[in-house]
């Protein structure tokens, strides 16, 4: 028979395996409920519905404002100390003013703090400046997603609102203009798009898309040969640009029907049917027809030669 010690040996042992079991079941449980997480969060990240399409929040919030830093006040001790009296030399005591040494101690005093309240409004003012640029700045960029966000909606008028807001707010960036520029496209208002362009490149001048834009505006003003600049140095920044490239082109083609007056191929036609010389274009005059006789007078009549008898 087994012996009391070993049947607590057996005992624990069974309890051990009892233990990992109920420990093997949690930690599967743990790891599938992990996996399921895992699995929801990338599906909402591949979803169409992300953050970026979401509208902004309806109302900005302004940051708060930062707290003052209290300084602690130190005394300096800027005057020269008077020199020390000796406690054993009785004639300088005699001679010591102590009115005058307190009165001195007053003065450097109110210096002292008339100094550190200069310093806590200097400190102050910067603070308040540099909160209010903050303030400034966020709020620019809050119009700035507005306007992109009414922008895709396809609502260029409040898009062009709100990307002014912004401009009010931040009159030093670039995008904002070059934004604003594009709705002016859609709308039309061509003029309106050179400017916004041309504000753009002053505060970027390596905007290019304000260059492409600033172009499309000027063709169609009719300024086709500043047009031809803007789509050129895009060209020399960027040789790889096909939509300039494409532009530039057609400005070309365009210039060169008005000079030679010639006609290029249509592109529907097959390539056996195109003319490989360019064609030239016949002006077509009208004729006044008041002038052209009649078909009666064309006519031709026989004409019937009699011979006459002379006498």
């Amino acid at each position: 028979m087994a012996s009391e010690y070993e049947r607590k040996l057996i005992d624990m042992q069974f309890q051990m395996r009892e233990n990992n079991a109920h420990l093997d079941d949690y930690m599967k449980d743990l790891n599938s409920w992990t996996d399921d997480i895992k699995k929801k969060e990338q599906n909402l990240k591949n979803s169409s519905t992300t953050t970026k399409d979401l509208p902004p929040v309806r109302n900005f919030i302004e940051p708060s404002k930062p707290k003052k830093k209290s300084k602690k006040k130190t005394t300096t001790t800027t005057a020269k100390k008077s020199a020390s009296i000796r406690s054993y030399d009785y004639r300088a005591w005699d001679k010591f003013d102590v009115e005058g040494e307190c009165e001195r101690i007053d003065n450097e005093q109110n210096e002292g703090d008339n100094e550190e309240e200069d310093d806590d409004n200097e400190d102050e003012n910067n603070d308040n400046a540099e909160w209010e640029e903050e303030v400034l700045k966020k709020k620019a960029e809050y119009y700035k997603e507005c306007g992109n966000f009414k922008f895709k909606e396809k609502s260029y008028a409040e898009a062009i609102e709100n990307y002014t807001k912004a401009i009010e707010c931040d009159p030093t960036c670039a995008t904002y203009y070059a934004n604003r520029a594009q709705c002016q496209i859609y709308e039309q208002r061509y003029g309106a798009c050179e400017v916004d362009c041309t504000l753009a490149i002053q505060c970027d001048k390596n905007h290019l898309k304000a260059y492409y834009r600033r172009a499309l505006a000027r063709i169609q003003l009719g300024k086709n040969e500043q047009a031809k600049e803007d789509l050129e140095y895009i060209l020399f920044r960027e040789p790889a640009n096909v939509e300039a490239k494409n532009r530039l082109d057609e400005l070309i083609r365009t210039d060169e029907i008005k000079r030679l007056g010639r006609v290029y191929p249509l592109a529907n036609k097959s390539v056996e049917q195109r003319s490989k010389k360019p064609l030239k274009r016949i002006d077509i005059q009208e004729i006044d027809t008041s002038i052209v006789p009649t078909s009666t007078t064309l006519t031709k009549k026989n004409v019937v030669i009699e011979e006459i008898e002379t006498v």
